[in-house]
């Protein structure tokens, strides 16, 4: 009898930032510049290989965009949007079409 293994892929991710002491031991929780929340999200993808083939494919898209011909993050120079999608260095229109897409393939979060 043959034994099919059930092989699971997730994707972590964390927001935020878990500083609660400064340099010299004080805390630093509730002053300016420092994250008021720390989250970690995870995402079940049932077929990772087919998720990064379409997060390519709209990566190649966007950079051909000419809407999105002079923003810095899709320079490649840059190393941001133009070589890995980022919440926090992609432009608002960019997150749309990932969370549309994401949302789109089989994921679970």
């Amino acid at each position: 009898m043959t034994v099919k293994r059930l092989i699971h892929h997730y994707f972590v991710d964390e927001a935020g930032d878990l500083t609660l002491f400064g340099e010299r031991g004080q805390r630093v929780i509730g002053r300016e510049g420092v994250s008021r929340v720390f989250m970690v999200g995870v995402a079940h993808i049932s077929d990772p290989i087919n998720a990064a083939l379409e997060l390519n494919r709209l990566r190649d898209e966007l950079l051909n965009d000419p809407y999105f011909k002079n923003v810095p993050s899709m320079m490649p120079q840059e190393r941001k949007t133009a070589i890995f999608f980022h919440a926090s260095k992609d432009l608002p229109e960019v997150r749309y079409r990932v969370f549309k897409l994401l949302s789109q393939l089989e994921t679970k979060v």
